[in-house]
């Protein structure tokens, strides 16, 4: 694997050759409790599995975006459901599971469907529109949205953003052959990346059209993005560079495996079908119930649960960007805004096995959920950290350690600069540089300047 093939890794040392082939499973106990919805699908593979890992985490991303109007608040901004997330294996190595979590939106695309061409008949009766005569005179007359839930990954740029906008901001992308992404973002026509990272932060789009000299701005995106692809495929769209900003926004699930052969049987076995058509329908009456409730419904976290949330991220950052560098610390920030999207997924699905009407504005996420959330937001930390290990920016930053370690050893209460010499010598800072240090620090609001020279650790 070479270095300038820029559509694979570089070569991986022998330690991330290991963790490719053993890259962590979602532990057992993530399964037990789940929302029925998801439980009943997983419980259709064998636990402990690729399989039902590579379902779980299909599963839960497709389901991100069937949840309108769902909405948290995070650092003051509201935020909803919806999850990036991409499957990356070998051919032929399971990634196929992908494509049975599709039964979670098939639902709601036929419900859609219906919904457009029952507005199709009655416009069509009260003389609106002229049926098949529409094409010809689309210029005098309105021209009725077609919604989509699933929008296609090889679209234009104008074609993407025309249906997010008929779909009122809303709409997934699932690709269970990433190629199909990759070759439309090369195309100039077909680059949406922007609207991906935008779309992730809910941040306003616009486009213009020249046939109808249109002027278009999506105000609050809201994309979901479930992919399946070969590791190379992932240097092909891009996302093996921490540089490239849709990287640390993607939840990856990162695994290889021993090749080995299935044990096939020659039978028809239609029950795993009748229990996804199943969970189908129940996602569709969820989708429909929220779609309904235009005032939406707020999950909230308790003050300690968010003090909990942000002192287990606030070290979480800093042991991983101590062991590597800060190109890791936008994963850890955007892992930490999946963590509390996933705790709001599982919360409202909760609340629908106890209300299927939804009549509560504001449903509370219990401590259980949230360190269940923590824990799956933790495996994908490990496995977004391999991807980060094979890309070239990996080098530890030893000028960063040493500030995260002076910072540390730092006193507790008040200090001056005479006071933390010996510190600075510790970490290998001259007494030259140490004002420059501690201003840095200062610039960064880590510490606070007090009266008299004396400084102070931000709480």
């Amino acid at each position: 694997m070479s270095k300038n093939n820029t559509s694979h890794f570089v070569t991986y040392e022998v330690e991330t050759q290991e963790e490719i082939f053993d890259t962590q499973l979602f532990p057992d106990h993530i399964f037990d409790g789940l929302p029925k919805v998801l439980r009943r699908g997983c419980d259709l593979y064998p636990p402990s599995s690729r399989e039902r890992d590579v379902f779980f985490s299909s599963a839960v991303t497709l389901v991100s975006g069937c949840l309108p109007n769902v909405h948290t608040y995070y650092d003051n901004q509201k935020s909803y459901m919806n999850l990036y997330t991409m499957i990356t294996a070998p051919p032929a190595s399971g990634k196929g599971v992908v494509v049975q979590a599709g039964a979670y939106v098939k639902g709601i695309e036929e419900h859609l469907l219906n919904e457009y061409n029952q507005q199709v008949v009655l416009l069509e009766a009260q003389g609106i529109i002229d049926g098949e005569e529409e094409e010809k005179s689309k210029k005098h007359k309105p021209k009725i949205p077609r919604k989509r839930h699933v929008i296609p990954a090889n679209s234009s740029s104008a074609s993407f953003l025309g249906i997010l906008a008929d779909n009122d901001g809303n709409g997934t992308i699932f690709e269970p052959e990433a190629d199909t992404l990759a070759q439309s973002q090369k195309q100039e026509w077909g680059n949406f990346s922007d609207t991906l990272r935008k779309g992730y932060h809910h941040e306003p789009v616009s486009y213009s059209r020249k046939m109808d000299n249109s002027h278009v701005v999506i105000d609050c995106p809201k994309l979901t993005m479930l992919l399946a692809g070969t590791p190379r495929q992932v240097g092909s769209l891009g996302l093996n560079s921490p540089e490239n900003g849709l990287q640390s926004r993607v939840n990856f699930y990162y695994f290889d495996s021993l090749p080995s052969f299935k044990l096939m049987k020659g039978r028809k076995d239609n029950s795993r079908q009748l229990t996804m058509e199943s969970l189908g329908n129940i996602m569709c009456d969820i989708y429909r119930q929220l779609s309904y409730n235009q005032a939406g419904i707020e999950i909230v976290l308790t003050d300690g649960q968010w003090d909990f949330f942000s002192n287990w991220y606030a070290r979480k950052m800093e042991v991983v960007t101590r062991k590597y560098n800060g190109y890791t610390s936008a994963m850890i920030r955007r892992s930490a805004l999946s963590t509390i999207r996933i705790a709001g997924i599982l919360t409202i699905l909760h609340e629908y096995e106890s209300d299927p009407l939804f009549r509560n504005d504001k449903v509370c996420c219990t401590w259980q959920t949230l360190r269940k959330a923590l824990a799956i937001a933790e495996v994908y930390m490990n496995h977004n950290l391999v991807i980060f290990r094979c890309s070239e920016m990996a080098t530890p930053d030893t000028t960063m350690h040493a500030y995260i370690d002076f910072y540390n050893l730092l006193p507790a209460g008040e200090f001056n600069r005479k006071d933390v010499l010996d510190v600075a010598a510790a970490v290998g800072f001259s007494e030259r540089t140490l004002d420059r240090r501690l201003e840095k620090l200062r610039k960064s609001g880590k510490l606070i300047s007090m009266k008299g020279g004396l400084y102070k650790k931000h709480k």
